[in-house]
C-alpha cells in the first residue's frame, strides 16, 4: 500500500512538472533572424509578434508543428502589417504536417529574381490552418496552394490576394485525386490573378479534384482568370460513396467582374447562390469538368448582367446536363443580341422562374422577359466604387416576390439578411434595397485592414503585476532574452541603456494587450560591459510601472 502511494505521489509530481513546462508564451521578433529562429520552434498556445517593418526571410519551412482546438499558434504582425520577403528558389512560407495555426495581419511577397514561387504551399495534408487579413501579393505562382493528398479546415478570410502570376487559391488536384474538404474563403478581395489577364490559364480561385463541402463566400474578385479559365472555378469529380446535395461545395454571395473568360464555373456537387456576375464572357457556365456529369447543381437567385457572349450557359456532352435545379436567376444583357440564357443536353433538370433581358434558348417556359429599359434596376454602383455592381430590384418591380419555393431557397439574401418569404422569394440576388441600404457593401475596413492586436495566448494565466524577469542567459554571449509581463491591456516601453544612460536600444515601444512576453536583445554591435534594460509601461486606466534589470554582456 506504500509503495502505491509513492507512486501516485511521483505520478502527481510528474503531470505537474510537465504542466509547468508546457506553458505557452508569446515572443516579440523583430529581425529575419529571429523569425526564421522561433517560428518554426513554436509550440501550442505560443504566439508569435512581428514588429511592423520588412524582413527578408528566404524561405520558411514549418514542419509538424501542432496547435490544438483551445491553444492555436498564432503568428502575427504587431502595430501594423509587417512584409515578410522571399528571397529564395523556394515557396516562401511551406506548410507540411501541420494543425491549428493561424497567419494573421501579414504582408508575403517576393523579391521578384525567382520565377514559380508560391506565397503560401501546403507539402502534405494539414488541417485547420486559417491566413486572417493577410495581404498576399506580387506572388510568381500561386498565392496560396494545396496539391497533397488532403487540406481540411482551412480558412482564409478578409485577406488581399493579388498580381499572383498563375492563381489566386488552388486547393486540390483531380489526377491523383487530391482532396480539400470542409475550407472556407470569405470576404476576401482577389484581382489581378494571374497578373496578366492575356494568359490562357490561370484562376482567382480553383478548387479541383474531389473537393467537397467547401464555401467561397462574400468576397469581391475582378480582373481574374486566363482567357479559357474562370474567375471562379469549382471543379468536383468524386461522384461515388453516396455524395449528395448535403456535400455540396457552396459559391454564395460574391461579386466578380472583368473577367476574360467565365466568371463562375463549375461542374458537379455546387450550390450557386446569391452571386452577382458582370463583365465576363460568359456570367456562370454549368459544365462537366472530364469524367463528371452536373450532378447535385443548383443554381439560384444570382444575377448576370452585360455579359460579352452568354449570362447564364448550361451544357455538357452526352447524357451530361442533367440534375442541374436552376431556379430565381436574372440575366440581362446590354445587347439585346446576346445570349442571356442557354441551355443545352438538359435532360431531367429542373429550371424555373428566371428571367432575363436578350436571347434565350433551350429555358422553355422557365424564363420570363425583363426590360431594363422600364427600370426593372436601379443602377447605383458608387458605394461600391464598382460601375454598375450596386444593381437591386426596384420596388415596383416585377422581380419582388417572384420567386419559388418548390425547390428550397437561400436562406439569406446578398445582404446577408434573413431573405422575407411569403408565399414567393424576390429573385436575383438581392432582396428590396433602399438608397439608405444600397445592397451588399464592402465592410469599412475592407482594404484597410485592421491593426487592433488580439493575442491568443494558450492556457496562460493572467498576470496579477507587472514584472520583468531575470533576462536569460545572463550573463550572455551576443544575445539574451528579456522576459516581461504586465496585468492589464498598457503601452509598453521596453528599453536598453548603458552605464553612462545612454540608450543603446529600443526594443519594443507599442500598446499590447495583458499577458506575458519574450523579447530578443541583440548585443553584437557593442562592446562588452553591463547594460540596463528598462520597462515602463502606463495602463489606460492610469496604472504605471518603471522596472530596470542589469544585463551582463561578455564576448
Amino acid at each position: 500500500m506504500f509503495k502505491n502511494r509513492i507512486y501516485l505521489i511521483l505520478g502527481l509530481l510528474e503531470i505537474l512538472l510537465f504542466s509547468y513546462n508546457i506553458r505557452a508564451t508569446t515572443y516579440i521578433v523583430n529581425s529575419a533572424n529571429e523569425i526564421n529562429n522561433r517560428i518554426t520552434q513554436l509550440n501550442a498556445g505560443d504566439s508569435l509578434l512581428i514588429t511592423n517593418g520588412e524582413y527578408d526571410i528566404g524561405a520558411i519551412w514549418l514542419q509538424n508543428r501542432h496547435g490544438s482546438e483551445q491553444d492555436w499558434i498564432v503568428i502575427k504582425g504587431l502595430e501594423g502589417i509587417p512584409k515578410l520577403i522571399g528571397s529564395k528558389y523556394e515557396n516562401v512560407i511551406n506548410i507540411d504536417n501541420c494543425s491549428y495555426m493561424k497567419f494573421e495581419q501579414l504582408e508575403i511577397t517576393i523579391d521578384g529574381t525567382y520565377q514559380g514561387i508560391d506565397g503560401f504551399t501546403f507539402r502534405s495534408s494539414s488541417h485547420h490552418i486559417e491566413f486572417v487579413k493577410c495581404r498576399i501579393i506580387n506572388i510568381t505562382n500561386v498565392g496560396i496552394n494545396s496539391q497533397v493528398p488532403e487540406i481540411h479546415h482551412i480558412a482564409v478570410r478578409e485577406c488581399e490576394i493579388a498580381y499572383c502570376s498563375e492563381v489566386g487559391i488552388y486547393w486540390g488536384y483531380p489526377d491523383p485525386l487530391k482532396v480539400a474538404r470542409d475550407c472556407i474563403i470569405e470576404n476576401s478581395y482577389i484581382h489581378h490573378c494571374p497578373t496578366d489577364s492575356t494568359q490562357e490559364t490561370g484562376y482567382g480561385i480553383q478548387i479541383k479534384g474531389g473537393s467537397y463541402r467547401n464555401i467561397v463566400r462574400d468576397n469581391v474578385l475582378h480582373t481574374v482568370g486566363g482567357t479559357t479559365r474562370a474567375g471562379i472555378g469549382l471543379y468536383y469529380t468524386n461522384l461515388s460513396g453516396g455524395m449528395s446535395v448535403e456535400d455540396n461545395n457552396i459559391i454564395s454571395g460574391n461579386i466578380v467582374w472583368n473577367v476574360p473568360a467565365e466568371g463562375i464555373y463549375a461542374a458537379a456537387g455546387v450550390t450557386i447562390e446569391n452571386n452577382i456576375v458582370y463583365d465576363a464572357v460568359w456570367g456562370i457556365e454549368i459544365y462537366p469538368y472530364t469524367g463528371s456529369t452536373t450532378e447535385n447543381v443548383i443554381l439560384q437567385n444570382n444575377t448576370v448582367y452585360n455579359c460579352r457572349d452568354e449570362g447564364i450557359f448550361i451544357s455538357g456532352w452526352g447524357a451530361a446536363g442533367n440534375d442541374c435545379i436552376v431556379i430565381n436567376n436574372v440575366a440581362v444583357m446590354d445587347d439585346v443580341n446576346k445570349m442571356a440564357l442557354i441551355a443545352k443536353s438538359r435532360g431531367n433538370a429542373i429550371f424555373a422562374n428566371n428571367y432575363y433581358f436578350g436571347g434565350m434558348t433551350g429555358f422553355d417556359q422557365a424564363a420570363k422577359p425583363c426590360n431594363p429599359a422600364d427600370m426593372e434596376f436601379i443602377k447605383a454602383g458608387g458605394n461600391l466604387s464598382i460601375p454598375g455592381l450596386d444593381l437591386y430590384p426596384k420596388n415596383n418591380s416585377t422581380l419582388i416576390n417572384s420567386g419559388t419555393r418548390a425547390f428550397g431557397y437561400p436562406e439569406y439574401d446578398f445582404n446577408r439578411e434573413k431573405r422575407k418569404i411569403s408565399d414567393s422569394i424576390d429573385v436575383g440576388a438581392y432582396e428590396f434595397s433602399t438608397s439608405e441600404n444600397p445592397g451588399w457593401q464592402l465592410s469599412k475596413g475592407f482594404k484597410i485592414l485592421d491593426i487592433e492586436t488580439k493575442l491568443n495566448h494558450g492556457n496562460l494565466n493572467q498576470p496579477v503585476k507587472s514584472h520583468l524577469f531575470k533576462n536569460y542567459p545572463n550573463p550572455f554571449n551576443s544575445e539574451t532574452w528579456l522576459l516581461f509581463q504586465i496585468p492589464e491591456r498598457s503601452h509598453v516601453n521596453l528599453t536598453v541603456s548603458n552605464l553612462l544612460g545612454q540608450r543603446v536600444a529600443t526594443l519594443i515601444n507599442a500598446e499590447l494587450p495583458a499577458g506575458e512576453f519574450e523579447m530578443n536583445f541583440d548585443a553584437s554591435e557593442l562592446p562588452t560591459g553591463i547594460y540596463f534594460a528598462h520597462l515602463k509601461s502606463e495602463s489606460k486606466n492610469g496604472n504605471s510601472v518603471d522596472i530596470s534589470r542589469r544585463l551582463v554582456y561578455l564576448k
